[in-house]
């Protein structure tokens, strides 16, 4: 392109159509239009490259709908799933069995690795979208419900802990739970000077990690119990635990009135038939 236009220029000066000084403009010209096309697929590249995080973020910026005076939303108690699948960006696709929990049963959730099982819990909580099929919420009664997600449970792989006391941690700074958090952390083992040297007044250093894995789950756990929610999810949650302590703690949880759905691949016979059921995953 440089080179037509210096070719261009002077068959121009050489016809006296174009004064010489031309050659210097011309000059100019091509070095800014070599550099524009330089780097025009360069910045379409970022603009396609973005284009997901675009969408998400316009997604997330959306007005969020205000609700009726006439809708109310409901603590659910009880699910069910139908025809429940997502797909995800790589291509790939989680399809769901058909899933029905009752109030107050106790499920345990197996499965392969990739079958889906944290992904169900995502989906439950609305952490991620369904691509199709549908979540229905029930009350106590059974009824369809719309649900205050708020109201379920939910006890990650990797629970979040605050840099403050392990009663803090329980409670969720709510002060009117302590006498609560004292009872569940003396079943939890939480109050054993051995392990805490201040009991549950024992200040967390998130920095120096001066707690275990099994005592972080232990706190998920009695923070679980002591907001107690009608429907409860757990993900691996005793994985850090000893199998003893494990026991304990699926007595404590599973006697309680609540739902309670489970994700665990290393339980023995005798926690397997703690529970109501067991629903097995698939890829």
């Amino acid at each position: 392109m440089i080179f037509a236009l210096f070719v261009w220029t002077g068959v121009l000066i050489k016809g006296h159509m174009a004064p010489f000084g031309a050659i210097a403009v011309i000059g100019n010209f091509s070095t800014y239009m070599s550099i524009g096309i330089e780097y025009l697929p360069f910045y379409l590249g970022l603009i396609k490259g973005t284009s997901s995080l675009r969408d998400k973020i316009t997604a997330e910026t959306l007005p969020v709908r205000e609700h009726s005076e006439t809708e109310v939303h409901e603590s659910p108690y009880a699910f069910r799933t139908k025809d429940l699948a997502v797909k995800f960006q790589n291509g790939e696709t989680l399809k769901f069995p058909d899933i029905e929990v009752k109030y107050g049963e106790k499920i345990l959730l197996t499965g392969d690795s990739g079958a889906g099982k944290s992904t169900l819990f995502k989906l439950i909580l609305n952490f991620l979208a369904p691509s199709s099929g549908q979540l229905e919420f029930m009350n106590q009664a059974g009824e369809i419900i719309e649900p205050d997600l708020t109201k379920i449970g939910y006890i990650a792989q990797d629970p979040i802990l605050f840099p403050s006391t392990v009663k803090s941690n329980i409670t969720m700074f709510n002060d009117q739970l302590d006498g609560l958090a004292e009872i569940v952390g003396q079943n939890m083992g939480l109050t054993d000077t051995s392990s805490f040297a201040q009991g549950l007044n024992t200040e967390i250093n998130l920095q120096k990690l001066n707690i275990s894995g099994g005592q972080r789950q232990k706190i998920i756990l009695a923070r679980a119990q002591v907001h107690d929610s009608n429907i409860l999810l757990i993900d691996e949650g005793t994985s850090a635990i000893d199998q003893t302590a494990t026991l304990e703690i699926l007595q404590q949880l599973l006697q309680k009135p609540n739902t309670v759905v489970f994700i665990a691949h290393n339980f023995n016979e005798c926690m397997n038939s703690m529970f109501d059921r067991e629903i097995h995953l698939s890829k």
